[in-house]
């Protein structure tokens, strides 16, 4: 509740969208510690929060993987698609999207 309430204080003054962007980056971290840590669950729940606040294809990218190592092969694939459809260069820097992809299809 307190979150949205910021999230809706923000909106309403200029330059508040680098703050929500600063929270986005902050969930993400959090999910880079999780993924690291191989606790895929949290990593799961922190990237899916980064999203809602700035979506990014390498934020899609590591929820695409947390998804796949816990064998949620459905939102695996969805992720590493929204990943591709904002940056089609992503799986220059994760080849192995492609073969996720490939192998889900």
């Amino acid at each position: 509740e307190a979150e949205k309430l910021l999230t809706t204080g923000l909106s309403k003054f200029p330059g508040a969208q680098s703050i929500v962007s600063r929270l986005g980056q902050m969930y993400a971290t959090q999910g880079n510690t999780a993924f690291s840590a191989k606790d895929y669950a949290t990593s799961i729940e922190r990237y899916s929060k980064a999203i809602e606040y700035s979506a990014d294809a390498e934020t899609y990218t590591f929820l695409g993987f947390s998804y796949y190592y816990t064998q949620d092969k459905a939102n695996c694939k969805q992720a590493f698609e929204n990943a591709v459809s904002l940056d089609p260069e992503i799986t220059t820097a994760y080849p192995s999207i492609n073969q996720v992809l490939a192998e889900l299809r």
